[in-house]
């Protein structure tokens, strides 16, 4: 387990520079993963000073990192390939950029629950029109996000009344530590 803490703090230490610009900015987009983000630092700062975490708070630490992690890369790789790493321009396409994210972190969980690609294929179709966005710098329109909530609609007939995204449950967690 300990290699996961390391791993965090190499990670974090990489991102630093961004998550720094993003401050700056006032950025949504780290306003989005605000409380993942404190939970999983207030865990790694747990594990420093105590020198353990229960088999629970692993198991959090270790799902808020990979979550992380996961939204740092494609936060990098449109950043990067999109915005030539131009933090300031691409932070004004945010809306857009948290559609993406949104939309991916919907992908992922719908997979886990249903695991068929087919049912997924407007999601991914949507996923593209999304990234045609931003890869020509501009802001999706709004039609691109009631077109989500529709697929979105869709896509939950698919599975139980039990759906409860990892966004909420680290929402529930945060106020658990009092990080709210």
């Amino acid at each position: 387990m300990e290699n996961i803490f390391n791993d965090y703090a190499s990670w974090f230490l990489e991102q630093a520079p961004l998550i720094e610009e993003l401050t700056k900015l006032n950025s949504s987009l780290l306003k989005y993963n605000k409380h993942v983000i404190d939970v999983v630092k207030h865990l790694y700062n747990k594990v420093l000073e105590e020198k353990k975490l229960s088999s629970d708070e692993e198991t959090i630490f270790t799902t808020g990192f990979y979550y992380l992690f996961e939204q740092f890369e494609q936060i990098n790789l449109i950043l990067k390939h999109h915005y030539d790493d131009n933090v300031i321009k691409f932070n004004k396409q945010a809306k857009t950029m948290l559609l993406l994210l949104d939309l991916i972190n919907l992908e992922n969980e719908l997979y886990d629950l249903i695991g068929d690609e087919e049912k997924l294929k407007p999601l991914i179709a949507l996923e593209n029109e999304i990234i045609a966005y931003l890869a020509k710098n501009k802001q999706a329109p709004k039609s691109l996000f009631d077109k989500l909530n529709q697929v979105s609609e869709l896509a939950f007939l698919e599975v139980s009344d039990d759906f409860y995204p990892l966004k909420e449950i680290f929402y529930d967690i945060a106020d658990e530590y009092n990080l709210l």
